[in-house]
């Protein structure tokens, strides 16, 4: 719990003074950062495919413990247009620091840690943009939970509905995790977006058998 607060406490200080420091680089979503929360950080980059950069924003509401990373796109594809909300993520504030946000190839991916001093689980997220909902599609999600006694990673692919699960114990030296035999299944299922986003900790609970 300590070590939580701490972690949440040095977070808040270092995104105030961000915010501080961006408030002018950020006068075209300032009414957004107004509206919702703490601002944590921005990456612009286009993964609506329009040719022109997107705001993928990173904030915080203290008041729920959640962090927020929301796609914000220009209205009609324009430079000079306004931004405007199409999908968001929502999780859990983490010691650990916010989620991290990159896009590769028109990819967006976020990248989270959450956990305390002993198990922690590490989710990667890949989103593409679905232009005929105008939302973000989750395409991909790789996740792993790790404890001083054994680990458990599952990769889901949400294209061809595959899963990968592995469960794992820690090496005798305590440096790494030796992972059994993938466990593969396949089934398909309709567009998961962005908002809709599983909780990787449920996914990984009901791999092990720990949720129906």
């Amino acid at each position: 719990m300590k070590h939580w607060i701490l972690g949440s406490l040095l977070l808040a200080v270092c995104s105030s003074l961000q915010a501080a420091e961006s408030a002018s680089s950020n006068a075209d979503i300032a009414n957004f950062i107004k509206d919702n929360g703490r601002f944590v950080s921005r990456l612009s980059g286009d993964v609506t495919g329009e040719g022109i950069p997107d705001a993928i924003v990173v904030m915080a509401n203290d008041d729920r413990f959640e962090v927020i990373v929301t796609v914000l796109m220009r209205f009609r594809g324009k430079p000079t247009d306004d931004f405007q909300a199409i999908d968001s993520l929502t999780r859990e504030l983490s010691p650990y620091g916010p989620p991290t946000v990159r896009i590769v190839k028109g990819i967006l991916i976020v990248e989270h840690m959450f956990g305390g001093t002993s198990v922690r689980t590490t989710t990667t997220y890949r989103y593409r943009v679905d232009a005929m909902e105008g939302l973000m599609r989750l395409i991909g999600l790789d996740t792993e939970r790790t404890s001083p006694e054994m680990g458990a990673k599952l990769s889901w692919n949400l294209l061809t509905g595959t899963h990968i699960f592995q469960r794992g114990n820690r090496d005798p030296q305590g440096q790494a995790y030796l992972y059994g035999k993938e466990i593969r299944t396949t089934k398909k299922q309709p567009p998961v977006y962005m908002s809709l986003t599983p909780n990787p900790e449920d996914l990984l609970d009901r791999a092990l058998g720990f949720k129906k």
